[in-house]
């Protein structure tokens, strides 16, 4: 039986619109270890607020689903659907 899930959104999509509103794609410094090899920590950042929301286990064409987005939102201090 389906079951809604809410909004998403994806990736790609979030990342256009925090950058309209002033946040940045940064690669950390560090790695992850990982079984594949190593994988730099990608996360969006509001200079505004100093603010940081990891993103490192998405890939672009992927959706975030509605409780992440609002979290993304509430870290980041900005406006998502």
């Amino acid at each position: 039986m389906p079951v809604p899930v809410g909004p998403r959104l994806r990736i790609a999509d979030l990342i256009q619109r925090t950058e309209q509103q002033g946040c940045e794609v940064r690669l950390s410094i560090n790695r992850l270890v990982t079984p594949e090899g190593f994988r730099q920590i990608r996360f969006l950042f509001n200079p505004g607020n100093r603010a940081r929301f990891d993103i490192t286990d998405y890939d672009d064409d992927e959706f975030m689903l509605g409780s992440e987005i609002e979290a993304a939102r509430r870290r980041l201090k900005i406006i998502l659907p």
